[in-house]
């Protein structure tokens, strides 16, 4: 999700700095904190080759965007002229409320020192048709690349009756940049309609490379849906495709093989786009789950959390691709025979009689039917492990939880290694990353930003030993954010961990150097947060 490698599998594998006992000790803590205008949902991003120190990148939902100094935390530059932020109240949508701006995760170029990113505003004025806006954004001095913005608009390519509409659709997915082309996801907003998943491409001489639908050729249904949203997870680079994931959607009627693709329905998906000559994106395999149907009626979709492409050090044959959902299962699938739809000889478990999944296994979560809202995180150290929290459900205890990939029979299959011991993890707590000086054993550390509960107030960093003692998941050390954003995810650059929050913050947490950095005091005890508001709730795509 914010790893440095391709797969984005939110490894960080250069942090010797950030070792168990850095992290646990009583020198780590807060280097500073830096207010900024608007709620930061877009992970904080470094370009460590932009000015002396490098270049923290931080975009908020009131479309500012600001450069801050790596290491110091001095404001450089900021830009407040990238047009108004959307107002969800428009269409009645209380999530990400008040405003709509920059939400998803820029994708920055380190050859050129650009940042990527996309704004909702409006075609004119503060109120009307809303308009999406490419933006190339020079890290070092804050300066608008030429040939950008770009307005996203036009027809998918592979369904020319179907045109971009802004208005009720919401970019969530980090952005992708992949041989000169940023590619963007879009799915709805509180899931009203009309919307449908949307993959943009950008290129970086600022034109529109391709516009695709993963709802293609369905004139008797305006809005089929298939929201691409990944709770803020990138879109996947493998091998020069894209993996990506649709909540919801129209799901095929009869069994469907997944390659080739014969079908235009590709919600409740997990899905490989190849890129075409001349830049047009195709679909070329797909998995769907046998009862998809009845998991999109219930908003239980796949895509709460990112694809993560797991390292070959887990498995060369098959390749997995690990896929989760609100549902509550977790789906090991091959990367290069994702499934189909129904094709599978057993029988589907949800008494229907249809055929089964085809897929290589698959992991039912013991507590939470809500499942997982989060990009697993993987670390091929210590025999390889996979990190995923999950919230409550009916007062049961949500878990941070480390899996390892078993063989049985010579099948890959997920079982759990190690889970938290501690407070429980509450819904909108962020996706795991990884830290660590290689795969050198006891190096690593797995953090998170953790949530009491849905309000995001009392949120703290968090840092867990990787491998679990005795099945449990050490807790390392616990630090204070104020009001977390959910799903929003730390950033690491040499030694120093970043986080945005809700507040109108960004934060860096680390162990003091002789720059004269000073360390925030010793955290107390959080507070704990009020009840949930219904723009807290799990039950949009936001």
């Amino acid at each position: 999700m914010s790893g440095n490698d391709p797969p984005q599998s939110g490894w960080y594998p250069d942090q010797p700095g950030l070792n168990p006992s850095a992290g646990g000790s009583c020198s780590f803590g807060q280097l500073w904190s830096e207010a900024v205008d608007g709620q930061v949902y877009a992970h904080p991003l470094v370009d460590p080759g932009a000015g002396p120190n490098g270049t923290l990148l931080v975009a908020t939902e009131t479309n500012h965007v600001y450069g801050f100094d790596a290491v110091t935390g001095q404001q450089l530059w900021a830009r407040s002229d990238l047009g108004p932020p959307w107002n969800p109240a428009d269409l009645g949508c209380g999530d990400l409320t008040p405003s709509v701006g920059i939400t998803s995760t820029p994708a920055i170029d380190p050859a050129t020192h650009t940042a990527y990113m996309f704004s909702k505003t409006y075609v004119s004025g503060t109120a009307g048709p809303a308009q999406w806006k490419a933006h190339a954004i020079d890290v070092t001095t804050g300066l608008e690349k030429p040939n950008f913005p770009v307005v996203i608009q036009g027809t998918a390519a592979n369904d020319p009756s179907v045109s971009f509409e802004a208005t009720h659709h919401l970019q969530r997915p980090g952005l992708l940049l992949m041989n000169g082309v940023v590619y963007a996801a879009f799915s709805g907003h509180c899931d009203i309609d009309p919307y449908r998943g949307w993959v943009v491409g950008v290129t970086t001489a600022g034109a529109i490379s391709t516009r695709w639908t993963d709802e293609a050729q369905q004139p008797t249904n305006p809005s089929p849906r298939g929201g691409i949203w990944h709770a803020g997870g990138r879109l996947v680079n493998d091998n020069g495709d894209i993996l990506l994931v649709s909540g919801n959607g129209e799901a095929n009627t009869a069994p469907t093989n997944g390659k080739p693709v014969a079908s235009p329905r590709l919600g409740e998906a997990a899905i490989r786009l190849h890129v075409l000559p001349g830049g047009a994106l195709q679909a070329v395999d797909f998995f769907s789950p046998c009862n998809a149907q009845q998991l999109s009626d219930g908003d239980l979709d796949l895509g709460s959390g990112g694809p993560l492409a797991l390292p070959d050090s887990f498995s060369t044959n098959p390749r997995l691709l690990m896929v989760v959902s609100k549902g509550g299962t977790l789906y090991l699938l091959n990367r290069d025979n994702l499934g189909g739809y129904q094709r599978g000889l057993g029988s589907c478990p949800d008494g229907s009689g249809n055929p089964g999944d085809n897929i290589v296994s698959s992991f039912k979560l013991p507590d939470s039917p809500l499942g997982v809202y989060a990009t697993p995180g993987a670390w091929p150290g210590e025999g390889g492990l996979i990190y995923v929290p999950y919230p409550p459900f009916a007062g049961g205890p949500g878990k941070f939880t480390a899996y390892r990939v078993d063989f049985l029979f010579g099948i890959p299959v997920l079982n759990v290694a190690g889970q938290s011991n501690d407070d429980p993890f509450g819904y909108g707590s962020s996706s795991a990353i990884i830290t660590s000086d290689g795969t050198a054993s006891g190096t690593g550390l797995a953090w998170v930003v953790w949530f009491p509960d849905s309000s995001g107030v009392g949120a703290e960093l968090r840092a867990y030993d990787t491998n679990p003692a005795n099945g449990v998941l050490t807790l390392r050390g616990r630090f204070p954010v104020g009001q977390g954003n959910k799903f929003t995810t730390p950033t690491v650059n040499a030694g120093r961990i970043y986080v945005g929050a809700r507040d109108g913050h960004v934060l860096a947490f680390g162990v003091p150097e002789q720059s004269g950095v000073q360390q925030a005091p010793a955290p107390s005890a959080p507070a704990r947060a009020p009840k949930a508001t219904q723009q807290d709730v799990p039950d949009a795509e936001g």
